[in-house]
């Protein structure tokens, strides 16, 4: 009778465990099954519209073209000679806070000599050669600025293209005995209108910011 009892009550205990188990397990499945749709509801509303109006995308662009014509005063007055060295760096580090990442985005540099040969230097190791050029006098010009519409990549970021005309023109040796060296580039300039985030201290806040990319040469001649 005890043994019977015994065995009994082993048994019930056994199925008490086995309940406690498959409730725990049905409660998890419950949870995931709840919280599936609520996150997939979070998900979509994380997901910001970066469509611009008519309005904004006019003022990006007139940003986007004074941005360029800055860079090009920046150029001018690195070259410059008569610039003393302390405002030349002045000026590169106002030119390299234009690009989107200044020690990748590079720009293509024909050859004084040979017009078909181009070299790619980042924009930041273009802007200090820049300023060391062996002449006694550099002239920088940019002309004919044009700039593309912005139009929206798959990313949701927009994307346009600067076209300008440079002259460069520079003398080697003294007043007396010189030479002048000419050349005229077009160049494309790439231009992206990126959706990035800021944060105050409360909470983080969208804003768009134009930068400039790479250059490349599409046509020189001497």
């Amino acid at each position: 009778m005890k043994t019977e009892k015994f065995m009994t009550s082993m048994y019930m205990k056994l199925l008490m465990k086995k309940a406690t188990k498959y409730y725990w397990f049905l409660i998890l499945i419950a949870g995931i099954l709840y919280s599936t749709p609520s996150r997939a509801q979070n998900d979509d509303a994380s997901q910001v519209d970066t469509t611009l109006t008519d309005n904004q995308m006019a003022a990006f662009s007139q940003q986007a073209k004074d941005d360029v014509i800055d860079f090009a005063g920046h150029v001018k007055h690195i070259a410059d000679k008569n610039i003393s060295t302390y405002l030349r760096k002045k000026y590169i580090n106002n030119a390299l806070a234009l690009f989107s990442d200044p020690d990748v985005n590079i720009v293509e540099v024909s050859s004084l000599k040979d017009p078909s040969v181009i070299v790619r230097p980042s924009i930041k190791e273009y802007l200090f050669r820049l300023m060391n050029l062996p002449y006694t006098k550099v002239n920088i010009t940019w002309y004919n600025f044009k700039i593309s519409g912005f139009q929206k990549g798959k990313d949701g970021n927009y994307y346009a293209t600067a076209m300008i005309f440079q002259k460069f023109s520079a003398t080697v040796g003294n007043t007396e005995i010189h030479k002048q060296v000419n050349n005229w580039v077009k160049k494309s300039i790439q231009i992206s209108l990126v959706k990035k985030q800021s944060y105050n201290g409360v909470k983080p806040a969208d804003y768009w910011d134009v930068k400039l990319g790479d250059i490349h040469v599409q046509e020189a001649t001497l």
